[in-house]
């Protein structure tokens, strides 16, 4: 039994074929294809989703402590245990997001008016923005990735073709999908608290619709 608004399982499609089931499995977020199981040979097909699931899907994917789905690596903010759709990433500021004070030293508050600074504030800022995006979190590796539309296989930004399906790719990558969710400044695209007045990472003074 699931906690009420959990998932079972990720987004799956399942058909069957003469050798027996096959089951693909997607990020609720992104839509991008994670894992693709088949010929599964359990029946009846509530079974043979189990198996796929249980023996290959689960390892995949994250399950968002929130709203229950789930996704992939670079759609889930490791940090809150949540899905960027549900907590974006906070990145230690380089201006005040209340007041647009310059922040030339890691620390918990603005120097100038007091206000509460996101992110951790520690000084292994960069070394953890490296490290986030050689596993495949974080912004930056949103920034790398496009999600084909007709099969959901995952690329490179740079490429313009699926390689998979040969699809045209779309201009978006999946950063462009997560901005989409929240509120971000336009001069850099840096999502921020919709309560900021400045742009945390270029200063620039934020309009609010």
């Amino acid at each position: 039994m699931t906690k009420e608004g959990f998932h079972e399982t990720a987004d799956y499609t399942i058909s069957l074929e003469p050798d027996g089931y096959y089951v693909r499995f997607y990020c609720a977020v992104s839509g991008a294809l994670l894992c693709a199981v088949g010929p599964v040979r359990e029946g009846p097909q509530e079974a043979a989703l189990e198996t796929a699931w249980q023996t290959e899907g689960r390892s995949h994917f994250n399950q968002c402590h929130r709203c229950g789905r789930w996704v992939s690596d670079v759609m889930y903010n490791a940090d809150t245990l949540e899905c960027v759709e549900c907590s974006p990433w906070k990145i230690f500021p380089h201006f005040c997001p209340h007041c647009g004070a310059g922040i030339s030293e890691a620390g918990t508050f603005c120097l100038k008016c007091g206000t509460r600074l996101p992110g951790d504030g520690g000084q292994y800022q960069k070394i953890r923005r490296v490290g986030m995006n050689q596993y495949g979190f974080g912004p930056d590796a949103m920034k790398q990735r496009k999600v084909c539309r007709i099969c959901g296989a995952t690329m490179p930004s740079e490429e313009d073709f699926c390689r998979i399906c040969g699809a045209v790719l779309p201009k978006e990558t999946l950063f462009d999908l997560y901005k989409a969710k929240h509120f971000y400044c336009p001069a850099c695209g840096t999502v921020t608290e919709n309560t900021a007045n400045f742009c945390p990472q270029c200063g620039e003074r934020l309009r609010h619709r």
